[in-house]
């Protein structure tokens, strides 16, 4: 028994330090991405985990085995008063084995929307994204049973470059007028993305077997009610840059509306 519990508390050194070592260099490391970082410290802290659990219930493999059937009908007892907590870690190895999100990744769950910043057995953290697609400075934390009811949309699924779309209003009998002001805003703000999400877009049509998505701005109209018509503008950005540019285009717009000429 003594050589056990000495066994286990050497597991545990072991464990804690190469948590510590092991994240002391990931965090040194300046040639990966902050999001990289951030992963692979997410990774070694869960890995780690795992190891120590299994290697101290390997040295109590025959004190597990004896007390293993009363067990049984305690766990039973114990899995339907903890639920949730059941299906949350369904939910983390569904999340794993799909890949439907990891570090890094913008993803929306019906009314939470946020970028992931860190994932355990139990939850999700994220950084809340408000209107705009800016930061709000809020954290929010999810349970990992949450994506096994409502579907996840993952605005990046691990892509630098989206194509966002937004909408504004105009009247019948400026429409046109409207449109062609809003296609040259979006043209000149989100021009300097259209290359690098050609190119990405390529890429992942040829890993998915997709037909290339068309990526250059373009402008939709659809009927409002009464005499309004609704552009909705769809351009390609950096995830990360959308708010921002999507306000100078709409900027860009009114400027020009108000002069009453195009934009150059």
């Amino acid at each position: 028994m003594i050589e056990k519990i000495v066994g286990s508390g050497i597991v545990v050194i072991l464990v804690v330090l190469t948590r510590i070592l092991v994240g002391r260099a990931l965090r040194r490391d300046t040639k990966a991405t902050i999001e990289a970082r951030r992963g692979h410290i997410v990774l070694l802290r869960n890995v780690s985990l795992l190891v120590g659990i299994v290697l101290i219930a390997m040295i109590w493999a025959d004190e597990l085995r004896v007390v293993g059937l009363s067990l049984v009908a305690f766990a039973v007892a114990i899995a339907i008063s903890l639920q949730d907590v059941v299906k949350s870690a369904v939910g983390a190895a569904v999340r794993a084995t799909s890949g439907s999100y990891t570090i890094g990744d913008r993803i929306a769950v019906g009314e939470v929307r946020g970028q992931v910043i860190d994932h355990s057995l139990l939850t999700t953290t994220l950084i809340e994204i408000g209107p705009g697609s800016t930061r709000t400075g809020r954290t929010i934390t999810m349970p990992n049973s949450l994506p096994l009811t409502i579907p996840v949309l993952n605005e990046t699924a691990g892509h630098d470059y989206v194509l966002h779309s937004f909408a504004v209003t105009s009247d019948r009998g400026s429409w046109r007028s409207d449109e062609a002001a809003l296609l040259s805003a979006a043209e000149a703000c989100a021009g300097e993305y259209v290359e690098p999400a050609r190119r990405q877009m390529e890429q992942r049509a040829r890993t998915h077997a997709l037909t290339p998505a068309n990526v250059d701005p373009l402008v939709f109209l659809s009927a409002s009610e009464g005499d309004a018509v609704t552009l909705t503008v769809r351009i390609p950005v950096h995830a990360s840059a959308a708010g921002t540019v999507e306000d100078a285009i709409i900027r860009r717009w009114l400027d020009d509306s108000a002069a009453g000429h195009p934009t150059s």
